[in-house]
């Protein structure tokens, strides 16, 4: 799930370079080694989140992690070790820390940290696991975006805000099958991956950049509706 836009503002949109690319399983692969090795105990849990974790779905060619940590503000368990692992924090908000490659350096993985048990862990999770799971939910998601795309190819922050709408509906979309599955909204899946969409969809990673605030609204609107 990587940000179109990064925390010094609108960066241009190259979201639908890539479609389904085998080498992401690879580089995340290699990473998720080299996080691990550098944080040890400290990462209570490593994931491949975002679009490039859900093969056959188009995302520009960025593989996001997810990190948990048991707690988010002790940065110094976690914080000086990335930045050796050859990462820089970007940007930290109440909920993530964000860490990307330096300047001058390829970008090919973003990696953020949250606390384990939170609802940002949650719902990365579950994101990916409904969208690997649901073919048509993956289709429809893959639309959405391409529609986006198309309209704001050329600004960066406008594609962030239109894109919010989507990822919180089928956000919705997957608690109602998480509970489906276990008779719980809030327990995590595994799924097996499937292939997803039509060759040359476009997509783009899932809640990363999404202004907390409007996240923590829906899912208020959706603790008082249950």
């Amino acid at each position: 799930m990587a940000s179109p836009a990064d925390a010094t503002g609108a960066v241009p949109l190259d979201l639908a370079s890539q479609s389904g690319d085998p080498a992401w399983p690879q580089t995340y692969a290699r990473w998720r080694h080299r996080v691990g090795a550098a944080l040890g105990t400290a990462a209570l849990g490593i994931e491949h989140v975002g679009s490039t974790s859900v093969p056959g779905l188009a995302a520009k060619p960025i593989v996001d992690i997810q990190v948990s940590v048991a707690d988010l503000a002790d940065e110094l368990r976690y914080v000086p070790q990335l930045e050796k692992a050859g990462l820089v924090l970007r940007s930290r908000d109440e909920l993530h820390r964000y860490f990307r490659p330096p300047a001058g350096q390829p970008r090919e993985v973003h990696v953020h940290v949250c606390a384990a048990g939170s609802q940002w862990e949650r719902d990365h999770l579950l994101f990916r696991d409904y969208l690997r799971a649901d073919p048509a939910a993956c289709r429809r998601y893959a639309e959405a975006k391409r529609a986006n795309i198309r309209r704001w190819s050329d600004d960066g922050w406008a594609y962030t805000e239109a894109k919010t709408s989507v990822v919180l509906d089928v956000l919705e979309q997957a608690t109602d099958w998480a509970r489906s599955r276990t008779g719980r909204p809030h327990r995590l899946l595994t799924s097996s991956p499937v292939r997803c969409g039509d060759r040359g969809q476009q997509s783009t990673a899932i809640l990363v950049g999404i202004p907390p605030s409007a996240l923590a609204e829906r899912c208020r609107v959706r603790m008082r509706r249950e």
